[in-house]
């Protein structure tokens, strides 16, 4: 893979001018039909799409913040991730509030990283501001983002993301056994785990990857 040697967000940046009509991703949801609803997006629909909640949070933050991940598993928590990733916002993935799962994690997790963005969907509002609600922090996070109502820009101008030492994310343990623990992912770990990736299981343009 050509792409493999650049971060992910700017990977999908490059295959929206080599292949912009090219499927880059295809999410089925379950929760609504048991045949699921498909939702495909091309490459051009993904690069503008994260260009968009990269554009959005330099609005309201600098490069180097950190901002938690608060979507559900699907389409939209991707385009999040690759947003602050190209952004050069520091993301911390976690997951939307849910009524079969105690909310005592993320409020761990949010506590501890104090971000200054949370982001979600607008399904997930409603849930995320009573989680926020609940926090005993000195300083709340300054900005709930509803990615999935930012619209697309016409080449929003944006800095050239990170590289190297940088951290790209941050990934907390799953606290079963502890307190989870926050680790710094840098950018040059993500172009290292990429690159290794794509040479123990090559692909070509007709290649689908399945993730449950």
């Amino acid at each position: 893979m050509a792409g493999a040697a650049l971060s992910p967000g700017l990977a999908v940046v490059r295959a929206a001018v080599e292949q912009p009509d090219g499927i880059a991703m295809t999410f089925v949801d379950y929760s609504t039909d048991r045949g699921g609803v498909t939702t495909c997006l091309t490459y051009r629909d993904l690069a503008e799409r994260i260009a968009a909640v990269a554009a959005g949070l330099l609005e309201k933050t600098d490069p180097g913040t950190r901002a938690a991940i608060l979507c559900g598993h699907d389409a939209d928590y991707v385009i999040t991730f690759l947003g602050c990733l190209r952004a050069g916002v520091i993301g911390v993935p976690l997951f939307a509030p849910q009524p079969f799962r105690t909310a005592d994690r993320l409020l761990t997790v949010i506590d501890d990283c104090t971000p200054e963005i949370v982001l979600t969907s607008g399904k997930h509002a409603d849930a995320v501001q009573e989680l926020l609600a609940s926090l005993r922090l000195a300083v709340l996070p300054k900005e709930v983002m509803l990615v999935d109502q930012i619209k697309p820009r016409s080449r929003p101008a944006l800095p050239s993301p990170p590289g190297g030492d940088a951290v790209a994310y941050l990934q907390y343990t799953s606290g079963s056994t502890r307190t989870p623990a926050g680790v710094q992912v840098t950018q040059r770990n993500m172009v290292a785990a990429t690159t290794q990736l794509a040479a123990w299981m090559p692909t070509n343009e007709s290649s689908r990857l399945v993730s449950c």
